[in-house]
């Protein structure tokens, strides 16, 4: 919400998701870091910019450090040393109420983490993958 107030046009319908995943103008994304693109995204995780917060708390994660690929690429995939690091990246995203998103695919060999940071009072939202469903709760 920060970000939508502080920085409008930074919130969009995220290019970095190619695949169509419902109604465009029912979620909009957020990029906070791309490998490909410098990293982090220093116009909204600065101090006092939109995303600082969770910049914080994310920015140290090993599980977000690209330059760890060799590392991984050699010591436990062990493939070719000309293989690529696929892309990285740390998007938000916010659904409209009774909003749905398609089941897809992704490209990458990623790690997808899903956590809801809102969940609404009467909360109907639920995650699906595979045959597993869960509901979001709140946390605690």
């Amino acid at each position: 919400r920060r970000c939508r107030e502080l920085e409008p046009s930074s919130v969009d319908d995220s290019y970095n998701d190619w695949f169509f995943v419902g109604e465009r103008q029912r979620w909009t994304g957020l990029n906070l870091m791309h490998s490909g693109r410098g990293g982090w995204q220093e116009s909204r995780c600065r101090p006092g910019a939109c995303a600082e917060r969770t910049y914080r708390r994310l920015r140290r994660r090993r599980e977000l450090d690209f330059s760890l690929w060799s590392q991984l690429r050699d010591g436990v995939m062990r493939i070719s040393p000309d293989t690529p690091a696929p892309p990285m990246y740390v998007n938000i995203y916010a659904l409209a109420p009774h909003s749905h998103i398609i089941p897809h695919l992704g490209n990458d060999a990623r790690l997808t983490i899903h956590v809801a940071l809102k969940v609404p009072a009467g909360n109907l939202s639920k995650i699906r993958v595979a045959d597993q469903v869960i509901p979001y709760a709140l946390p605690g």
